[in-house]
């Protein structure tokens, strides 16, 4: 099996399917750039742009269409259809439009599989079509979809097979039985080949292995029997199917019927196997155009018929889906169809043109009179027996010259004299002249009976023109057939063919067609014999040796008698005919010797004798013939007197005929009132449903809905309004408006919009009210109302429309709100931004200054001492200002790791009172610190918390004067369980203004304090504090009376039940590191020299590179034991150098140490797989460096 994948691409599109399914499936995948045939187990693409299609097993590309709807999947599975027949199979996936429903249909005709997604589809209306459409066997998920197609995949449907299943006659009987008795349909002369396909279609579909599973299955399931039933009727068809037959039909036949037609003579068109109806009111169309053109007013009648009731009953709707715009061209849509919501129906002139009828053309009689028959594509399903049948009925049915459609593989077969050829390529046919060749019958042999109908009679037809070919005929018979008669049983001629004289002679006296009377001497007795023997034994008699006397002597011939089928059942014919096979006697006797005289005497008497036995031979036959002219005057009486009755049947036939007419034009009005009655019964229920449809969207939607009359009374309302405001129907219909719920609708605002807006305006959209209802209190909300317009006679409604936006007009002002919210925090941003620029240029200035001072050449000891100092207090600034940045980024991202273990809360106090003792000194600040009376341990990071005491003792510092106070104060809370303390920061300095207290821990808040900014700070001090409490589960206050009053913070945290155990002793502090050949690598210059100076002064051997390749070079020819490396080098980076230096041999046990501004976890992850050791914030920390050169294996420099 070979899959083909067509899709709806544009040249412009690149596609990536075949890559796509390469990856997923074993067989292999190609886009079609040429024409392959397809082979087993294959995937076969489209590409952008083009179109497809299959012929003998092999793809084409054709250009694809530029305008309008495009057909690609219909035009592929229709070439499919007919190349494949039972073993395509055609599945319709996700896509929009309607494209692939009709070629779904071909395929199913052809006897194929058809498989459409099921609500799985992404875009649902392609496979929703096709399931329409009623041609799909299967509705699944594409996943059953694969399972099923590898199943049918080895059904001997589609697969070859060795074993037979093509049912026996018995059991083909057995189902053709089961058929008929549901439907009243016979399928015994259906082609047995597509029955057969149909079956075994079936029974695969059914999982079914043997005829006799399947026979047993149809007996048990009814609804199998009318599926089986739809398979065996096959109703394919569309509008304007092959168009170029319809222009010939035009050119020829219509042409032909409107010439010279008159006004009131109808023209009549019977289409059989109508299916649904296209093909019936296509040439209903197509005749109306060419009338029009020819400027006729000629009626037309179009009979329509089918078995399938179901098509019938859709034909005559005439409603289509949209996807006949690929078959009609938008002029003919616009002019004979009307658009409807899901899609077009047939114009009504139209449909008044066309009568549908449920016919059986094999068993009903049929139409007459009739100027054209479609018949296409219904002989190909039939076998000869049946095929016999119809052609003499389409011919007695057929006006003579009138037209016979067939389709493009039918043909008339053996009836050539009964029509002629008009146009080979569209399978056009005329009838001929004559009465039919046999008669027909429409009882059907070896079948159930059928009391439905009686078989017609056919009237005689009067003869007609002998036309060209039997003229040939004739022509032919007079120079190769022997001379012949044709004779009734009483001898009389009734036909001469060829040239009789050498045996026939006109009798003397009264005329006479007696062939007795008219034979030549000597073959009277013998021709009698034949007949009689003829006669007898009702054969072929043939008589030799027969001698007759001509003009060059005697002859010997022979003569045949043969009988004739004659056209009647009353009179039998027969054919004599005069072979002159034996030629002139070439040996006569000699002439006899003189006779002597007794033996002339005695000749005289014998011939004398014979005479007179002659005439009395003759008398005989005289009055024989009498007695037979006699019976023949008897015979023609009777003839007449039959002739009469004849003439007397015909006489009732014509008038049968007249009153059939007239029944069929009462047929025709009632079906037309029929079909009236059922469109306006479609109508009302199309009403129906549209206003329960109506009805169902006002029950349901989600706004509430009411419906008003003049009065303001309510007529209906929605579920939505009993359920917003609480009200139930009882208490809501027939009410005025202003009177529900206690007078709570009695809105001014309202009745302003109903009484004085809405009179004016037929339409008006969200009107603002806003009202407190006594159940649910406040409600903000839209109203819209609309008059509805009523047909005359029916009172004015209103619509009206409540949408509650009381949460959205929430969400709308906390949206506000957070704007605003967001529009301070950014304009805190730019003033946090601002202060950092400031912040980060103080301490530059005293750098920039100590730089000065330590190039002076006489520079004091005390001077340099002093430089050095400035210097390390503003880098000390510096560093803590961007920790606390980092601090503050990871705490939000949530990345801070906090180091907890049992630690004392008096320790922490005391090394953070000892940060601030100095500044505090500086400014004659008195510092009281209060401890607990009892040791209190906390579970806690004791450098974060170090650092949240040390920022509020240091802003105490900072925003109180000289010789202020300052309180740090501990003790334990009581009763509070969990136990906590109670840490309380106090000052009298210059206090918080009462609109910057709530959002003094905000980030980047900060008061000025001061008109100078002497006191510096970025404004996130507080901020740290607040979350790394937070982080140990605790909290913090501010509290302040105001500016000049001082502040004072409190800080609640958990402490431990019980003391922690003694902690370990410290170890003594390791001496100093060993000698090291260290490579540094950075590309800042000033830092890798300013390092590599420190380091050397610290004893060791250095060397600096400034970029990745540099540093594997000097790895090379250094071989350093120590590699301190910038991560953030360009082009290669660190870690691509650190990779490599691990790939040197020489390098084996190196220590790596990363250098990097960004100090993240995931930062230190990465390093680690990059095969860092360990990892260095910048600044570097010497103390933390000399630790890791110390605790690295290795010797000296000479190691």
């Amino acid at each position: 099996m070979g899959f083909v994948v067509v899709q709806h691409l544009s040249p412009a599109h690149v596609s990536s399917l075949t890559e796509i399914l390469a990856r997923e499936t074993t067989m292999p995948v190609c886009e079609v750039s040429d024409e392959p045939r397809v082979e087993p187990n294959h995937v076969y693409i489209i590409p952008p742009g083009r179109d497809m299609t299959i012929a003998k097993g092999s793809l084409a590309l054709l250009p694809q269409e530029r305008a309008g709807l495009r057909r690609g999947i219909d035009q592929f599975f229709q070439s499919l259809a007919e190349d494949r027949q039972h073993k395509a199979i055609g599945v319709v996936l996700s896509g929009g439009a309607n494209d692939g429903t009709q070629g779904i249909e071909e395929i199913k005709a052809a006897g194929g599989m058809t498989f459409a997604q099921d609500e799985s589809a992404l875009h649902g209306s392609m496979p929703q079509s096709a399931v329409a459409s009623g041609c799909v066997d299967f509705v699944l998920s594409p996943e059953d979809i694969a399972a099923e197609i590898a199943r049918i995949a080895r059904h001997p449907y589609v697969a070859p097979a060795d074993r037979d299943d093509a049912p026996t006659g018995s059991e083909r009987a057995r189902i053709v039985q089961i058929v008929q008795r549901a439907t009243g349909m016979d399928f015994t002369h259906y082609k047995a080949n597509t029955m057969q396909r149909r079956i075994s279609r079936r029974m695969m579909m059914h999982k079914l292995e043997t005829i006799r599973e399947y026979v047993d299955y149809l007996r048990r399931q009814p609804a199998e029997v009318q599926a089986l039933y739809q398979d065996l009727l096959i109703g394919v068809t569309s509008f304007f199917r092959n168009p170029d037959a319809f222009e010939v039909l035009a050119r020829t036949v219509f042409t032909r019927l409107l010439k010279n037609r008159k006004s009131d003579d109808p023209v009549r068109i019977w289409v059989l196997g109508c299916s649904t109806g296209e093909e019936a009111y296509s040439l209903a169309i197509a005749f109306t155009e060419c009338a029009e053109a020819a400027r006729s007013h000629v009626p037309l009648q179009i009979f329509a018929t089918d078995t399938n009731a179901k098509s019938i009953d859709k034909a005559r709707t005439g409603f289509y889906p949209r996807s006949i715009a690929a078959d009609v061209s938008p002029a003919r849509l616009a002019r004979f169809f009307v658009e409807e919501e899901r899609g077009y129906r047939i114009s009504r002139i139209i449909r008044e043109r066309c009568i549908f009828s449920r016919h059986n053309a094999l068993t009903d009689p049929p139409f007459s009179r009739l100027d054209l028959v479609s018949c296409r594509n219904m002989l190909i399903y039939l076998e000869p027996v049946l095929q016999q049948r119809i052609m003499p009925m389409l011919h007695y049915a057929l006006n003579p010259e009138g037209g016979l459609w067939l389709g493009s593989s039918e043909t008339v077969g053996s009836y050539r004299t009964l029509f002629e050829l008009e146009d080979v390529r569209q399978k056009i046919f005329v009838r001929l002249p004559g009465p039919p060749a046999a008669r027909f019958s429409t009882q059907v042999p070896d079948r159930l009976p059928n009391k439905a109908h009686a078989p017609p009679t056919m009237p005689p037809r009067e003869p007609e023109q002998v036309t060209l070919q039997r003229r040939v005929e004739r022509l032919l018979l007079a120079k190769y057939a022997p001379p012949a008669v044709v004779i009734t049983e009483g001898m009389e001629i009734i036909q001469f063919c060829g040239d009789t004289g050498d045996y026939l002679s006109p009798a003397a006296g009264t005329p006479t067609q007696s062939l007795l009377k008219m034979l030549r001497e000597g073959l009277q007795v013998g021709v009698r014999a034949a007949i009689q023997r003829a006669i007898l034994e009702k054969g072929t008699v043939r008589e030799t040796g027969l001698r007759v006397r001509g003009s060059e002597g005697y002859r010997e011939i022979a003569v045949e008698v043969m009988p004739l089928q004659a056209g009647t059942a009353d009179q039998a014919a027969f054919v004599v005919m005069f072979d002159d096979g034996a030629r002139p006697l070439r040996h006569e006797p000699p002439p006899p010797p003189p006779p002597t005289g007794s033996e002339a005497e005695e000749i005289i008497r014998l011939t004398h004798e014979l005479a007179s036995t002659r005439e009395y031979l003759q008398s005989v036959i005289e009055q024989q013939e009498a007695a037979n002219e006699e019976l023949q005057s008897a015979n023609e009486e009777a003839q007449s007197t039959n002739e009469e009755a004849q003439s007397t049947n015909e006489e009732m036939q014509s008038i049968n005929e007249e009153l059939e007419t007239t029944k069929e034009e009462i047929q025709s009005s009632n079906e037309e009132l029929s079909t009236i009655n059922e469109e306006l019964t479609a109508r009302t229920q199309e009403m129906q449903v549209a206003r329960d449809y109506a009805e169902s969207i006002v029950a349901s939607v989600r706004v509430p809905l009411l419906v008003l009359n003049g009065e303001l009374r309510v007529k209906s309302a929605s579920r939505a309004f009993y359920e917003l405001f609480q009200v139930t129907p009882e208490l809501t219909i027939g009410r005025c408006l202003y009177d529900l719920g206690n007078g709570q609708w009695n809105i001014l605002e309202l009745r302003r919009l109903l009484e004085s807006i809405l009179p004016g305006q037929t339409l008006l959209k969200d009107f603002a009210v806003s009202h407190t209802f006594d159940v649910i209190g406040l409600r903000h909300m839209l109203v819209s109302s609309c008059r509805l317009v009523q047909a005359r006679g029916h009172e004015p409604l209103i619509l009206l429309s409540v949408e509650d936006v009381t949460e959205r007009r929430e969400v709308e002002d906390a949206l506000a709100a957070r704007m605003d919210d967001l529009d301070k925090a950014d304009r805190s941003k730019d003033e946090f931004l601002a202060m950092l620029a400031h912040e980060l240029r103080n301490p530059l200035a005293p750098l920039r200054n100590a730089f000065e001072i330590l190039q002076l050449a006489d520079l004091s000891s005390k001077e340099h001492d002093n430089a050095q100092r400035m210097i390390g207090r503003q880098i000390d600034n510096m560093s803590r200002m961007i920790e606390d940045l980092l601090d503050v980024s990871r705490i939000t991202e949530g990345k801070i790791e906090l180091r907890r273990q049992p630690v004392s809360l008096e320790s922490i106090l005391t090394g953070a009172t000892s940060i601030v003792r100095s500044a505090c000194a500086r400014h004659s600040q008195n510092l009281s610190v209060l401890m607990p009376k009892v040791p209190v341990y906390l579970d806690a990071d004791a450098t974060r918390l170090e650092q949240v005491f040390s920022n509020l003792l240091g802003n105490a510092c900072k925003y109180s004067g000289d010789g202020s106070n300052i309180t740090l104060s501990a003790e334990r809370a009581e009763g509070v369980d969990p136990p906590e303390v109670v840490i309380t920061v106090r000052d009298d300095g210059i206090g918080i203004a009462p609109d910057l207290l709530p959002r003094i821990f905000d980030l980047f808040v900060q008061s000025s304090r001061t008109l100078d900014r002497t006191h510096g700070g970025l404004g996130i001090g507080l901020t740290l504090v607040k979350r790394l409490i937070a982080l140990h589960d605790g909290n913090v206050e501010a509290h302040s009376q105001g500016l000049g009053y001082g502040s004072e913070f409190i800080v609640h945290l958990p402490i431990l039940r019980e003391a922690p155990p003694p902690p370990p002793a410290l170890k003594v502090r390791a001496p100093r590191e060993p000698p090291r050949r260290i490579l540094i690598v950075d590309d800042n210059t000033d830092s890798a020299q300013s390092l590599s100076t420190l380091q050397r002064r610290r004893g060791h051997d250095t060397c600096t590179a400034f970029t990745g390749p540099d540093a594997l070079t000097a790895a090379i020819a250094f071989t350093p034991k120590v590699v301190l490396l910038d991560i953030g080098l360009p082009g290669m980076d660190g870690f691509e150098v650190a990779r490599r230096l691990r790939a040197m041999p020489a390098l084996e046990g190196v220590l790596l140490l990363a250098m990097s501004g960004y100090g993240s976890p995931e930062d230190r992850r990465q390093a680690k797989e990059a095969g860092f050791d360990d990892y260095l914030v910048r600044p570097v920390d010497l103390e933390q460096l000399s630790r890791l050169l110390r605790e690295a294996p290795g010797g000296n420099n000479n190691e």
